[in-house]
């Protein structure tokens, strides 16, 4: 299961980014909900810690603003960099808190976490190439690959 978690994170990513923007908004928090749900009904100290990954629930809310000038972010700060900055901040917020109430998660590692998802979202590369109608984009193939192994570290 854990070495799902990246590529199903990454296409739920990209069909949310051009196809169904529920994709992204719905689905990639709710599995990595389910993603950790699974792997505490593989541990055995289960009744310990199985309540920690509904703090991962503000994902749904953060994932639905979105980060282009357009967004809601966007009618406050007006620079593109700074809106994608505090984005990838706030997505990081829940997996911090996940990461400081769960001992077996090192807090540096969320340190490269924050970095990671800060450097993915300030790409802008282009595309790669095109399926259909769908744009295959260098930056959400990038963006998404991070969120997605940021997850896969953090339910280790």
């Amino acid at each position: 299961m854990t070495l799902l978690i990246t590529p199903v994170t990454m296409i739920l990513w990209l069909i949310g980014g051009q196809v169904a923007k529920w994709a992204r908004r719905y689905c990639v928090p709710t599995f990595a909900i389910l993603a950790g749900l699974v792997r505490y009904l593989r541990d055995p100290k289960r009744n310990e810690h199985a309540s920690k990954i509904l703090v991962l629930i503000p994902l749904i809310g953060i994932l639905s603003m979105g980060y282009g000038i357009n967004s809601r972010l966007g009618k406050y700060l007006k620079k593109e960099w700074l809106i994608r900055l505090i984005y990838a901040i706030m997505i990081s917020i829940p997996l911090w808190i996940y990461a400081f109430i769960t001992p077996t998660v090192p807090l540096l590692n969320m340190v490269y976490v924050t970095a990671g998802l800060a450097g993915a979202f300030q790409i802008h590369a282009g595309k790669l190439g095109t399926v259909g109608t769908f744009d295959i984009l260098i930056e959400d193939l990038v963006r998404s690959f991070v969120f997605g192994v940021s997850l896969t570290w953090l339910l280790l």
